[in-house]
C-alpha cells in the first residue's frame, strides 16, 4: 500500500514510523507537496531498517521523517537507526528524525535517536507533549497529542524545504 500510495507523485514527503505516525491525521500537503504516511503500527527501526528502501522502490521523496523507536528496548536504537539513517540519506531526501513519544525509557531512546541523527548531519527534533495527551498506555497520543505534534513537525518541514 505505502508503494501504491507513492505511486505517481512528485518530490512527496514520507512520514515512516511506527503506530504513532500510522494513526496521525496529517496534512494532505507541506508546502505544496503531497505526504504519504507510510506508519506501520507494531514497526521497529530494525523493520524499517530492512525494508525502507524496497518501500521507496527508487522514488526520490523531497523529505523522509523517521518517527521510530517507541517499539525498541532503550539500549538497542542508535546502531540501527544510524544505518537507517545513511541508508535514507542515499535518496536525496532531506531527513528528519523525531524523538519517541513520552513512554518508559522516552529520555534514553531519544538521547540514542539524537546521537544517531547528529552523526549523519540529519535534524532531530524532540517535542513536547502535554501531560494527559496520551491515552491510559502512555505512549499513544490522543487528540490532543496530536495536535500539539502533528503542527511542530509540519512546521520543522516547511522550514526544511523553504
Amino acid at each position: 500500500m505505502i508503494r501504491y500510495a507513492l505511486s505517481g507523485l512528485d518530490r512527496p514527503i514520507v512520514f515512516m514510523g511506527d503506530s504513532i505516525t500510522e494513526m496521525a491525521r496529517l496534512p494532505e500537503t507541506i508546502n505544496g507537496r503531497p505526504v504519504v504516511n507510510a506508519g506501520i503500527g507494531g514497526a521497529t527501526v530494525d523493520d524499517f531498517d530492512a525494508v525502507a528502501l524496497s518501500l521507496l522502490d527508487d522514488r526520490k521523496p523531497s523529505v523522509i521523517v523517521v518517527e521510530l523507536g517507541t517499539n525498541n528496548a532503550a539500549g538497542t536504537i542508535g546502531a540501527r537507526y544510524r544505518s537507517l539513517l545513511r541508508k535514507l540519506k542515499g535518496t536525496s531526501a532531506t531527513l528528519l528524525a523525531i524523538g519517541v513519544t513520552p513512554q518508559a525509557e522516552a529520555a534514553e531512546k531519544n538521547a540514542e535517536i539524537e546521537a544517531a541523527a547528529k552523526s549523519e548531519g540529519i535534524r532531530f527534533l524532540a517535542i513536547d507533549i502535554p501531560a494527559g495527551s496520551t491515552f491510559p498506555n502512555d505512549v499513544h497520543l490522543n487528540a490532543a497529542g496530536y495536535a500539539a505534534w502533528t503542527p511542530v513537525i509540519a512546521a520543522a518541514i516547511a522550514d526544511l524545504i523553504s
